[in-house]
C-alpha cells in the first residue's frame, strides 16, 4: 500500500535585490537552495521572485511584483523566511503583510557551510 503524505504550501521569502554585500547572482543561488530545503520538509514552496521579477530598480515595477506575489501567497499555509543573507526592505514589507493577515511566519537558516560557499562565489 502506498501512503501519500500531504504537502504544506508555503510562500518563501529570501533576498533578491543586490545589496552592498551580496549580488543578485548570490541571492539567486541562495534561492535555489532555499527551495530545495523547503521541499525536503514536505513543503511546496512558492517564491514570486523565482519567476515574477522585473526591473528591481523601477520602484513601481517592484511594488507590482511584490503584490503579484501576495495574490498567491495569501492563499498558502504559511510564510517561511530564509534569513542567512539578512532581510531586505521588500522581504520586510511582505512579512508585515502576512503577519497582518495572521499567517504563521517561520524563520529559517541553511547550513553554515552551504551559506559560506555561496558567499565565496
Amino acid at each position: 500500500m502506498t501512503v501519500i503524505l500531504p504537502f504544506r504550501t508555503v510562500v518563501l521569502e529570501s533576498p533578491y535585490k543586490a545589496t552592498e554585500s551580496h549580488s543578485v547572482e548570490q541571492h539567486q543561488v541562495y534561492l535555489v537552495h532555499c527551495l530545495s530545503d523547503a521541499r525536503s520538509r514536505w513543503e511546496e514552496p512558492y517564491a514570486s521572485h523565482e519567476g515574477l521579477t522585473g526591473d528591481d530598480d523601477d520602484e513601481l515595477a517592484r511594488q507590482i511584483g511584490i503584490r503579484r506575489g501576495w495574490a498567491i501567497g495569501d492563499k498558502l499555509d504559511a510564510c517561511v523566511v530564509y534569513s542567512d543573507f539578512g532581510v531586505t526592505p521588500g522581504m520586510s514589507q511582505s512579512i508585515a503583510h502576512y503577519e497582518q493577515m495572521g499567517k504563521p511566519i517561520e524563520w529559517r537558516k541553511l547550513p553554515a557551510p552551504l551559506v559560506k560557499s555561496i558567499l565565496e562565489m
